[in-house]
């Protein structure tokens, strides 16, 4: 039972749902569960081909190593991890006191206008998070501004408001999964910390698409608890990152690492 649902991720994410199948539904590698994962997501990748376009989601600039890039990722691979720890036990408390029956039809329409009220002024925060994953990836430190501020102010803006949002949304009720919001916002934490780094140590030119692009993947890495499948999907995501592996390394190791000490503790505290 586990084999159908990594093959059905295959035909959206290719690669990625290999990946996924065995380290997040099978939580081990080894040749008994690799070997069938791999084969049914490349069929199903295969056939999905097929029929489905081949296309870039996320469409960013090109990405170069610089050293104020690794640096940076080794400072804030730790705190990615800790607000990506903080999102998911934020969403899992707020789905476990999501509302049932009659008070579903209540909450969730009130909820639901909110969410289109503030989507207004800040039209990123709706849908899946690929409109707010594409704005930080190709914002610009010396571009025109976002959203009438400047870039650094309305990622910060932007990647709260998503939060909020998500979390609300699934608090209300609604059934969805975490994956796309993740990388928004990660791409978006990701630019806003880039756009700030960038203030103390310039790198050539003011573009924040490796920031994002490393944020996105160690934010997902943290809330998937699945390092190799979050930076292969971000990767597969924007056909870029090949060139800034060593950062973006860095930085899913501190955020994973700062998950796992931190849920030994949760689970420590609750023995």
């Amino acid at each position: 039972m586990v084999l159908p649902p990594g093959s059905q991720r295959s035909t959206t994410y290719r690669s990625g749902g290999a990946l996924f199948a065995v380290e997040v539904l099978l939580g081990e590698l080894t040749l008994a569960t690799a070997l069938p994962a791999f084969v049914t997501s490349a069929v199903a990748a295969f056939v999905a081909r097929l029929v489905i376009p081949d296309e870039v989601l996320y469409h960013v600039p090109a990405m170069h190593l610089s050293p104020s890039l690794l640096v940076w990722a080794v400072v804030v691979g730790p705190l990615l991890g800790l607000a990506g720890v903080g999102f998911v036990r934020a969403t899992n408390r707020l789905q476990a006191i999501a509302p049932t029956g009659w008070k579903l039809l209540v909450v969730l329409p009130v909820v639901f206008a909110l969410v289109g009220l503030v989507a207004i002024p800040f039209p990123e925060v709706m849908g899946n998070g690929r409109a707010l994953g594409l704005a930080a990836m190709n914002a610009d430190l010396d571009g025109p501004t976002l959203l009438g501020m400047a870039p650094l102010l309305a990622l910060l803006v932007l990647g709260l408001l998503k939060t909020v949002t998500t979390a609300a949304t699934i608090g209300a009720g609604a059934v969805g999964g975490t994956l796309t919001p993740s990388i928004a916002v990660g791409s978006a934490l990701g630019g806003f910390l880039g756009a700030a780094w960038m203030l103390l140590w310039p790198t050539d030119g003011g573009s924040l698409a490796a920031f994002a692009f490393v944020g996105a993947a160690a934010f997902l890495a943290t809330t998937m608890r699945a390092p190799f499948t979050a930076l292969v999907l971000v990767v597969e995501f924007t056909q870029e990152g090949t060139d800034i592996l060593i950062p973006s390394l860095l930085a899913v190791s501190g955020a994973v690492a700062v998950g796992y000490v931190l849920a030994r503790r949760r689970s420590a505290q609750m023995a």
